[in-house]
C-alpha cells in the first residue's frame, strides 16, 4: 500500500530508493537495512488494512540525528459495536482542555458471569439496577440512589471517580532481550475516535533503525493520526500553537502558561508499565545532568505494582524547527492498580472486558524480533491487542474518555471521603480536613506542631493545640495486626479457621466521630489509675493514654508493646517504655515504665481485672448530630456496602463489578492508617527517598481506634477459648460454634455494626476446616485435605487452610 504524502517526511515508494527525489537530505542517514526493512513491511500489509508512512521524526529539527521509523495505522470497530450502540445514552462533545465534561458511551464489554453490555442495554434485554430505599441496616437512602442506574452510576462508583475527561490512550510495547540488551519491536497505541465512540484508532510505531523515540515524538504521531488535535480549541492542526502567538523572551515561564491554556489532556494507559514505560528514548539533557522536566520516569511513581503520575506533567512537541508547539498535559495510569488481587493478568482484564488476550508460545514471545520479520500481520495483532485490552477495561470501569483515578484503593478513599462529607454536612475540601481530620493548610508562618510526616508532607498542621496532642498520641499507639502462634505443633482433631467478617469495615463503622472544633480534648488524666468509668461508651470510647499495667495470672494480656516491627503483649510494663530505650541500660535513670495504649484494648485490661496505671492520658470529645453520638464512617460505609450487594446481585459473585467495589470498601482502612505508621517512597524527580504523606482521609485517631477494635476482639476471644493461631482478623480453633461468645461485651459492638451494614448480626464466618493441621509457626499453617460427612452421611472432600508463612519451595 502506497504510503501516506507527509510533507517534510521521507516516504518510499516502487519509484523511491535511498537517492531518490522523494526523500528528504535526512533520507541520506537511513541504513540500507532499514530501508529495506521498511519495503518489506509495505510489501508484508500490501492488501491489509493498514496505512503505512516512512517517518523521520528528527527531520524537523536543528541539530537531531535523524531517527527512522515506520508508522502503521488503522480504523476498527470496537468490539460488540452492534450490540453497545443500543445502550441509550447521549453523547456531548469531549473539550479535554477544560476538564470534566459529560460524554457518554457505547458499552462493548463483559465481566464475571454477565456481558455488560447485555446487562446495560436498555430494553428488555436488561435488567433494570434499582437500589433499595432502605439500607439493611432500615435507614433511608437518599433519593438519587432509588433510580435505575448503570454500574458507573452507582454512588460509590461515581463517588470514586475523578470526574475528570482526557483522551485516554491504550499503550503497550513489544521487544525482545538480546543480552543484556533490550530491543524495542513495536510501540503500539490504541484510543476511542473521539468523533465516533464506536471505533477503535490504532497507531503502531515500529523502529526500522533500533532506535528508540521519545515519548513526546510519540505523542504527537498518535496526535495527529487520531485527530485528537481538533478537541481543543486554539489548536489550528496537530503541529500545536504558533510559537510568535505567546512567546515573550523576557517571561519563558508565563509563555508556557499561555501556550497550555490550549493544552491537550491525554492518559497514557498500560499494563505495567515498569517494562513498558522505560521503553522511551531519554530525553538528552537528562543523560547530560540537565533538567528533568521532560524525562516521563521522573514524574512517575510506584502503586500497587505498575507505575502512575500522582500529577499531570507538561509536555510540548516542536516542530516546523521550533516554530510550532504542541502542549499535552499528559496523566499516567497502570491498569495493574485497577484490578483485585490475584486478578491482575492481563488475561483476567480482557476477560473482563470482552477483548480476550492473544495466547502466544513461549518461545514466540522470547524472540519478538523474529516474529515481527516473519508474521508481521499476527505480530500487530498480537500487540494492538494488548492496547485494546486497557483502554476497554478501564472504560467498563470509569466511562469513556474518564480520567481513572490513580487505583482502585485511591478510589476507596475518595469514596469514603464523599459519604464522610455527605453525612456530616461538608462542602469542601478545607471543612473536612477541619472536622474529621483536625488539620488546617499550613499557613506561611511557621508552626509550632511537631511536623508528624503524615500530615507535614502534605504541607498540613493540626487546628489547634488539643488536635496536635491527640494526633501525636493516636501515632503512637497505632499498631498492626495480631499475629501470632501461642499453640505450634501437629493436631488431628477438627479445627476450624473462624474470620471476622470484613473486620475491618465493621471496626470502623463502630468509632464515634470527635469534635475537632470545639476543642477534642474533653479531659486530661494524670498520675491515676484507670476504671471503667473512665468509658462511659464501652471499648469504644474515644481515649488514648500513656500507661503501666499488670495482669492478674490465668488470663492473656491485651496491652501492646512495639519492638521493631512487632508487637507484644507482656503480662506487666515493668521493664518496658521510655527508660528502656537504647544506651539506657547502664544509666541511673528510672523511668514510668509504659506504652500509648488505645480506648479499645484499655478497656479489655480492666475487665480482666488487669491494674492499669495512666500517667498522661486524653479523653476526647464525641462530636453529636441529631442528639446522637456522630458515626460518619458508618454511614459511609454502608452506602458502599449497599453498592456492592447490588453489583453482586446483577452481575454475580465474583464479577469485576463486585470486586471492584470490595476492594474499594476494604481499602478504606488503609487509607486511613496511610503514613501514620511513617512511610518512606522513591521520589523519581528528586531521586530520593521520602514520606509518602497521609491520604486525602488519613486520620490516626480513627486508624488507631479501628486497628486496636479488631485486635481487642480476638484477644478478648483468646480468653475464652485456646486459639492455636492468630492471623490479623481470624484465629485456629478447635471450637466450631464461637458465634455465642460475649468477648468481655466487645462482641456486641461488631454485632451492631454489621447489623447496620449488612442488615445481619453474624460475626463470624468459617473459612476452612481440616482434621491434619501442621501448624509450625506465625502465618504458617497446612493442611492437606479435609473429610467430613454431610446431612446424609455422604463423605465431602474439602480443602484445609494453607498459609506458607512466606516459605517458598523451591525451584528446580
Amino acid at each position: 500500500m502506497t504510503p501516506k504524502e507527509n510533507p517534510g517526511v521521507a516516504t518510499s515508494g516502487a519509484s523511491n530508493d535511498l537517492n531518490g527525489s522523494d526523500c528528504n537530505d535526512s533520507s541520506k542517514d537511513m541504513s540500507l537495512d532499514a530501508f529495506e526493512s521498511y519495503e518489506l513491511i509495505e510489501q508484508d500489509l500490501k492488501d491489509s488494512e493498514w496505512s503505512i508512512e516512512l517517518l523521520d521524526v528528527a527531520s524537523e529539527h536543528q541539530n537531531r540525528k535523524s531517527s527512522f521509523f515506520a508508522v502503521l495505522t488503522r480504523r476498527v470497530v470496537r468490539a460488540n459495536a452492534s450490540k453497545a450502540a443500543l445502550v441509550s445514552e447521549s453523547r456531548a462533545e469531549i473539550d479535554t482542555s477544560k476538564g470534566a465534561v459529560h460524554t457518554g458511551q457505547s458499552d462493548s464489554v463483559h465481566s464475571g458471569q454477565n456481558i455488560i453490555w447485555e446487562c446495560r442495554m436498555a430494553g428488555p434485554d436488561r435488567p433494570a439496577i434499582v437500589q433499595p430505599r432502605t439500607s439493611p441496616g432500615g435507614d433511608e437512602i437518599p433519593a438519587s440512589t432509588e433510580e435505575s442506574v448503570s454500574f458507573r452510576d452507582l454512588p460509590t462508583m461515581k463517588a470514586m471517580g475523578t470526574g475528570d475527561k482526557a483522551c485516554v490512550i491504550g499503550f503497550d510495547t513489544e521487544f525482545t532481550e538480546k543480552g543484556e540488551k533490550r530491543v524495542i519491536d513495536s510501540y503500539q497505541f490504541c484510543v476511542v475516535d473521539p468523533e465516533d465512540d464506536s471505533i477503535l484508532i490504532d497507531v503502531v510505531i515500529l523502529p526500522l533503525q533500533g532506535q528508540r523515540i521519545l515519548l513526546e515524538d510519540a505523542l504527537s504521531i498518535v496526535v495527529k493520526e487520531a485527530g485528537l488535535w481538533r478537541l481543543v480549541d486554539g489548536l489550528a492542526d496537530h503541529r500545536g500553537v504558533a510559537r510568535r502567538d505567546f512567546w515573550v523572551a523576557s517571561e519563558p515561564k508565563k509563555s508556557r502558561d499561555r501556550l497550555f491554556k490550549s493544552k491537550l489532556r491525554l492518559v497514557l494507559a498500560g499494563h505495567f508499565l515498569n517494562a513498558d514505560l522505560t521503553a522511551f528514548e531519554r530525553p538528552a539533557s537528562q543523560r547530560n545532568g540537565g533538567e528533568k522536566y521532560h524525562d516521563v520516569l521522573r514524574h512517575v511513581t510506584s502503586a500497587s505494582g505498575g507505575l502512575v503520575s500522582l500529577q499531570p506533567m507538561r509536555i510540548v512537541h516542536k516542530s516546523d524547527y521550533g516554530r510550532r508547539w504542541l502542549p499535552i498535559s499528559l496523566i499516567v495510569r497502570d491498569t495493574m492498580g485497577q484490578v483485585a488481587d490475584g486478578h491482575s493478568r492481563l488475561e483476567d482484564l480482557g476477560h473482563s472486558c470482552g477483548v480476550e488476550k492473544i495466547e502466544l508460545k513461549e518461545s514466540v514471545i522470547e524472540n519478538m524480533s523474529r516474529y515481527r520479520r516473519l508474521n508481521l500481520v499476527d505480530f500487530l495483532e498480537y500487540g494492538v491487542n494488548d492496547a485494546h485490552i486497557v483502554v476497554e477495561y478501564l472504560a467498563i470501569l470509569w466511562g469513556l474518555h474518564a480520567v481513572p483515578p490513580v487505583t482502585i484503593s485511591g478510589g476507596g478513599a475518595r469514596a469514603l471521603k464523599d459519604g464522610v462529607s455527605r453525612y456530616l454536612g461538608i462542602e469542601s475540601g478545607a471543612e473536612f480536613r477541619a472536622k474529621f481530620q483536625g488539620l488546617v493548610v499550613r499557613s506561611s508562618v511557621e508552626d509550632s506542631d511537631d511536623g508528624l510526616s503524615y500530615y507535614a508532607a502534605r504541607n498540613l498542621t493540626p487546628v489547634d493545640g488539643d488536635a496536635n496532642a491527640v494526633h501525636s498520641a493516636f501515632k503512637d499507639a497505632y499498631h498492626g495486626g495480631l499475629n501470632s502462634c501461642p499453640r505450634p505443633g501437629y493436631f488431628s482433631d477438627l479445627t476450624y479457621d473462624h474470620d471476622i467478617q470484613s473486620a475491618y469495615p465493621s471496626a470502623m463503622a463502630s468509632i464515634f466521630d470527635v469534635d475537632y472544633e470545639a476543642g477534642v480534648i474533653s479531659s486530661v488524666i494524670r498520675e491515676r489509675e484507670l476504671t471503667l468509668d473512665d468509658f462511659p461508651l464501652g471499648c469504644v470510647t474515644p481515649l488514648v493514654a500513656f500507661v503501666g499495667w499488670e495482669f492478674p495470672q490465668g488470663v492473656e494480656p491485651c496491652l501492646p508493646v512495639k519492638v521493631e516491627q512487632s508487637i507484644i503483649y507482656p503480662r506487666t510494663s515493668e521493664g518496658v517504655g521510655a527508660s528502656q530505650g537504647e544506651g539506657m541500660c547502664d544509666a541511673d535513670f528510672e523511668g514510668f515504665s509504659g506504652a500509648w495504649c488505645a480506648g479499645p484494648e484499655l478497656y479489655l485490661a480492666l475487665k480482666l481485672g488487669a491494674r492499669v496505671t495512666c500517667q498522661m492520658g486524653y479523653s476526647l470529645k464525641v462530636l453529636t448530630r441529631n442528639g446522637e453520638p456522630s458515626m460518619s464512617l458508618r454511614s459511609a460505609l454502608r452506602q458502599m456496602v449497599i453498592d456492592r450487594s447490588v453489583a453482586k446481585k446483577i452481575f454475580g459473585k465474583g464479577s469485576l463489578e463486585e470486586l471492584t467495589i470490595k476492594i474499594a470498601t476494604n481499602a478504606g482502612y488503609g487509607k486511613l492508617a496511610q503514613d501514620v505508621a511513617p512511610r518512606s517512597g522513591w521520589n523519581s524527580f528528586e531521586e530520593n527517598m521520602e514520606s509518602i504523606g497521609g491520604s486525602a482521609v488519613t486520620s490516626p485517631y480513627h486508624a488507631a481506634m479501628t486497628t486496636s477494635l479488631v485486635r481487642a476482639l480476638l484477644l478478648a476471644i483468646s480468653n475464652e477459648i485456646e486459639i492455636l493461631s492468630v492471623t490479623t482478623d481470624g484465629f485456629i480453633t478447635k471450637e466450631s460454634n464461637i458465634e455465642a461468645l460475649e468477648c468481655f461485651g466487645i462482641a456486641d459492638v461488631f454485632r451492631d455494626s454489621r447489623g447496620a451494614l449488612t442488615g445481619d448480626r453474624t460475626v463470624w464466618e468459617i473459612k476452612h476446616l481440616q482434621d491434619d493441621l501442621l501448624n509450625f509457626t506465625t502465618r504458617a499453617n497446612i493442611s492437606l485435605h479435609m473429610k467430613v460427612e454431610d446431612s446424609e452421611g455422604q463423605v465431602i472432600e474439602k480443602g484445609g487452610v494453607c498459609a506458607k508463612g512466606g516459605l517458598k519451595t523451591p525451584k528446580r
